[in-house]
């Protein structure tokens, strides 16, 4: 993850510095957050579709992961 990933996630799940986190929800997190930037870098319309597919699963997994939670 880049510094900038790492400080997001301290800052939105209350983290020190020195902890990491093995949870599969906040690793989620970064990935939708990291998809969402490449689509809005992405020049092709196709290409964007097909991101925004992959994102929609992503969001999908994480939804059965609270689930099944629950």
């Amino acid at each position: 993850m880049t510094e900038q990933e790492q400080n997001k996630l301290r800052q939105r799940y209350g983290l020190q510095p020195h902890q990491r986190t093995n949870n599969s929800y906040v690793m989620e997190d970064v990935r939708i957050a990291r998809m969402m930037q490449r689509i809005r870098e992405e020049t092709d319309i196709f290409r964007q579709i097909q991101m925004e597919e992959a994102l929609t699963r992503t969001q999908g997994r994480i939804l059965k992961q609270i689930f099944t939670m629950v």
